[in-house]
């Protein structure tokens, strides 16, 4: 059992903070988080005198009030610390899924919550890992190397030898350059083996787009060399 759970579906809140973000967070995963905006201090500071959990949700675009898609992870706040200019540094573990059933009046403290449905997802998410299911571990490594190369990054290879599937999987599905719709896919998916071949065919599609990209920008500099 997910040891960041609650004992029943009844000791999660019927309201609750949302982060609009587009990072996926997964339940069993954990996600760092650096706070200093104004609004998510003080959401913060909301939860941690109570369940300590904040929901991570995708925007659907890039406005200052963005809509938000219609599911999200709730996170509990497992570890915190206070810098001295007044910022949060947290890590967040993945609690369970839900389904946003409407959005509440913002906060006074400037944050947005809103009326979870925690009904489809809870009971799976709060289970223990089942590392049986099948896994194109190379595959999958391979191809989020290749995304993560043409954004000039680097994956740990050695560290995702030594991990089980079930984490392997949140490892590799979090880290994945993928826009917002795309995460909102992996997070719907609840079966561990559908959600690895979706992985693997999103990462493959975005490979080849940004491939394309890189060969259509050496063209593009090719042509300018030679007009001059």
């Amino acid at each position: 059992m997910n040891p960041y759970a609650p004992p029943s579906l009844t000791a999660l809140p019927t309201s609750l903070p949302v982060f609009p973000l587009n990072v996926l967070l997964l339940p069993g995963a954990f996600l760092p988080l650096n706070i200093f905006e104004p609004r998510y201090l003080a959401m913060i500071r909301r939860v941690l005198g109570s369940h300590r959990l904040i929901g991570m949700v995708h925007p659907a675009d890039d406005s200052a009030a963005p809509t938000l898609l219609p599911l999200g992870c709730a996170g509990k706040i497992v570890r915190f610390e206070e810098s001295t200019d007044g910022r949060f540094e947290i890590v967040l573990a993945g609690v369970s899924r839900f389904a946003i059933r409407q959005e509440e009046p913002l906060d006074a403290g400037g944050f947005r919550r809103v009326q979870p449905d925690w009904t489809p997802y809870a009971a799976v998410d709060t289970a223990s890992d089942d590392d049986d299911f099948a896994l194109d571990r190379p595959a999958i490594a391979a191809a989020l190397q290749d995304c993560l190369r043409h954004q000039s990054l680097q994956l740990n290879a050695k560290a995702l030898e030594r991990l089980p599937n079930a984490e392997f999987l949140r490892v590799t599905a979090m880290n994945s350059p993928l826009p917002a719709f795309e995460r909102q896919m992996l997070l719907a998916t609840s079966d561990p083996g559908e959600r690895a071949e979706q992985l693997l065919a999103l990462l493959d599609a975005a490979r080849t787009i940004m491939r394309a990209a890189a060969t259509d920008g050496d063209a593009d500099e090719g042509a300018s060399a030679g007009d001059r």
